[in-house]
């Protein structure tokens, strides 16, 4: 799937955009887009993007990395402004054709922000954030080392805030739950066990 010009258009009209333009605010006015349209989902960019930070610089990624972490968590969700609403906002399970569409939004999401300047670092994060460590994952099924350790950062908090979050199909989980479903899935060989680890050490140290 991908996005017509005018779509494309009409979003950067929409927000004022310039493609020439880089700054802080383009990351927030676009992650506050697709909170616009999926009220449910207020604050999960703001919190991904803050909890990979946080677990970067746990894990000792350099200055420069922890600020692509923080843009990709904010813009990780951008192309799901271009899934229709019947889909994004659908309370119950997608049909097969329904989860084919919502499967497309990290690459709608690479599609929005290729031509920002202030962004191109953070692409990867944007387009890979539902991969998985054994192939499983989507867009582009990759596999083990292929998978960048931002990418797997982004992809543990994101996962994690997603579970302790209440959702139109689910209520939020309680820590305990929310880490035994990540825990189950780690032994599948979906993510990163070491990253996970880490994660879970700094969430349990501020809920002691």
């Amino acid at each position: 799937m991908n996005l017509k010009p005018s779509f494309l258009h009409r979003l950067r009209s929409l927000l004022g955009l310039d493609q020439g333009e880089d700054s802080e605010s383009i990351l927030h006015t676009l992650s506050r887009a697709i909170e616009a349209k999926d009220p449910h989902t207020l604050g999960h960019a703001d919190r991904v993007s803050q909890y990979a930070v946080e677990l970067g610089r746990s894990l000792g990624v350099n200055n420069a990395d922890l600020h692509t972490l923080h843009k990709g968590g904010l813009l990780h969700d951008i192309g799901k402004i271009a899934i229709p609403d019947a889909i994004l906002l659908k309370p119950g399970k997608f049909t097969d054709d329904e989860f084919t569409t919502m499967k497309q939004h990290p690459v709608l999401g690479c599609e929005i922000c290729q031509k920002l300047r202030s962004v191109q670092d953070a692409l990867p994060i944007i387009r890979h954030h539902h991969e998985r460590l054994d192939g499983s994952g989507y867009p582009d099924g990759l596999k083990g080392n292929s998978i960048s350790p931002l990418v797997r950062i982004v992809t543990i908090v994101d996962i994690y805030d997603a579970l302790r979050s209440r959702r139109t199909y689910k209520e939020a989980f309680s820590i305990d739950i929310s880490f035994k479903i990540m825990w189950e899935e780690a032994a599948k060989g979906w993510w990163d066990k070491d990253v996970l680890a880490r994660w879970e050490k700094l969430i349990r140290s501020k809920n002691a």
